[in-house]
């Protein structure tokens, strides 16, 4: 019976506190997909620790099959790094039907997550763009919720580093990840989309992210929400 190969990566900035539940939410997943998909599922984490100052690294090494430092200060550039390590390792050839996603530290994957990414690209999809939740709005003034709320669910088209997915075939047909501090994300899938891809938009298995004012990622999910708390 053929085995369906997942590969993981994940960048981190100074989250040797969120790592472990991200990790073992991440852990929760392939073990849901591996006893309710009719393959053998083979997976394997990396995570990139970019321009660390704490214990990320040794936080994630609990967790991850692969961990690797960076020094870029770049989500792009460590997403990026995280999938040519991948694909240059030395070790078996990563096969083209191969799944490769992304998600972030400071995020929790549902249990059903892998799942649903592979039923995506099982029915065809080259990539799959999945949604994102917040649940914990603590330290924001209280409007923001119903403000972003509203504004979120005014597309169905969204793209988020912390709830992708594409096969490595694709992810070699584009040329992968560019080394962007912002905006990688929204760049390969519009890249993707440009080649004649399917692009699958996923509202099942939100994955939960950080709604924190103090960003890691210049530009990314955080600064969005400060920018619209300030306008509000």
């Amino acid at each position: 019976m053929n085995r369906v190969e997942v590969r993981i990566v994940i960048p981190a900035r100074n989250e040797e506190d969120l790592l472990p539940l991200s990790l073992g939410a991440v852990r929760q997943a392939i073990d849901y997909a591996a006893h309710h998909e009719h393959q053998p599922v083979s997976a394997r984490i990396t995570v990139v620790a970019d321009r660390c100052r704490d214990n990320s690294a040794a936080a994630a090494a609990q967790w991850a099959d692969e961990v690797m430092t960076l020094d870029a200060g770049s989500v792009g550039a460590a997403r990026s790094a995280g999938f040519a390590t991948i694909f240059d390792s030395g070790n078996t050839r990563v096969p083209d039907e191969a799944l490769l996603l992304c998600t972030d530290a400071d995020s929790l994957v549902p249990r059903t997550w892998l799942t649903e990414h592979l039923r995506h690209t099982e029915s065809g999809a080259d990539a799959v763009a999945g949604m994102v939740s917040v649940r914990d709005w603590a330290g924001r003034r209280p409007s923001l919720q119903a403000q972003y709320e509203r504004a979120y669910a005014a597309s169905a088209t969204h793209v988020h580093g912390a709830n992708l997915s594409f096969t490595a075939a694709t992810y070699r047909a584009v040329g992968g990840f560019s080394g962007r501090a912002t905006g990688e994300d929204q760049g390969l899938v519009d890249r993707i989309a440009a080649a004649g891809l399917r692009v699958d938009f996923c509202s099942r298995a939100p994955v939960v992210t950080s709604a924190r004012s103090v960003t890691r990622a210049e530009h990314g999910f955080g600064h969005y929400l400060n920018s619209l708390e300030a306008a509000s």
